[in-house]
């Protein structure tokens, strides 16, 4: 079948369940969620896979699975779907200034103060402008990022954001800080030494997380055992939590060890541990057109990273 009566028939709703049939895996739930019948869904489906003259799902215990060729479909329905949204913010945009909103997935790397100052100057620049926070762990931003629920990613780069999917700017490096409680007992010594970080009791990130395994080489280079962890987390706010009502350490990003010790809710441990970590960095999706909104709050978080001596630039990694 040809180019222009593919044109000619596709239409936006056929978009709009490949995406949702990706979601759910289900035509019932997919039906469900587009608020039409299952049927329909059905003969919706089987149009699609007669205009492209090939399967676009195979069903499996767990229900539907995209097929190769399914695969490509719903990268390209994404792409496309995100163009149509973009279109009414470009007028409104165009009529109005910046306008919409921006939908930024951080990691805990993603330090209140530089995203304080962002959200400051794009208030300043674009009132109109809602900016969406989203924290998680690395591997669920990345995911949320290429399923479109965020716009982009500010976390530690590292492998699971090295992919011909995704776009990286390295933005700035940044050191990690050994955090307890006040008044915890390490403190009876002014450096802790790595034989009491051995024997103390810990939250951890992840395994997987580009912080965990940075730890995990340190104590290796050592000869030491690897810490067990009694807690595995990426949540600063639970970890502080923890953290006040424990004897637990934890790795904090030391922009946020700083400013929780400044406030007393908690005190940097002085250790002679160096934990060389990858670059913070910004992700978002190659071929994902990028809205005003979004493409001014990356300016701006560049522009923040540049004009401070908090953070030292590197070069961009591609």
């Amino acid at each position: 079948m040809n180019e222009r009566h593919v044109i000619a028939r596709l239409r936006i709703k056929h978009l709009e369940l490949l995406l949702v049939l990706a979601e759910e895996r289900s035509v019932h739930k997919a039906a469900q969620r587009l608020q039409m019948s299952q049927p329909g869904a059905s003969k919706m489906l089987q149009e699609l896979e007669a205009l492209f003259e090939a399967p676009i799902f195979v069903r499996d215990a767990s229900g539907l699975e995209p097929t190769a060729a399914g695969e490509r479909l719903i990268d390209r329905a994404r792409i496309m779907l995100g163009e149509v949204r973009l279109m009414k913010s470009d007028v409104d945009e165009a009529a109005f200034g910046v306008s919409g909103r921006v939908r930024v997935g951080m990691a805990a790397v993603a330090t209140s103060t530089l995203l304080s100052t962002v959200v400051r100057t794009m208030r300043e620049e674009a009132p109109r402008v809602t900016i969406e926070l989203q924290e998680g762990s690395l591997t669920w931003l990345i995911e949320a990022l290429l399923s479109g629920v965020v716009d982009c990613v500010l976390a530690r780069l590292s492998e699971h954001t090295s992919s011909p999917k995704l776009t990286r700017d390295s933005l700035y490096d940044e050191r990690v800080a050994t955090v307890a409680r006040v008044g915890h007992p390490i403190f009876d010594t002014p450096v802790a030494s790595t034989q009491e970080l051995t024997e103390a009791e810990w939250i951890l990130p992840a395994r997987g997380a580009p912080m965990r395994e940075s730890i995990n080489r340190f104590f290796a280079a050592q000869r030491l055992p690897m810490p067990q962890p009694a807690v595995e987390s990426v949540s600063v706010m639970a970890n502080l939590s923890l953290i006040q009502n424990s004897d637990l350490l934890c790795f904090f990003p030391q922009p946020v060890a700083e400013e929780f010790d400044r406030l007393s809710a908690l005190r940097i441990v002085h250790t002679e541990m160096n934990l060389i970590m990858p670059p913070v960095g910004l992700v978002t999706r190659s071929e994902a057109p990028l809205s005003l909104a979004t493409q001014l709050f990356i300016r701006l978080t560049k522009e923040a990273v540049a004009g401070s001596d908090r953070w030292s630039l590197i070069e961009p990694q591609k």
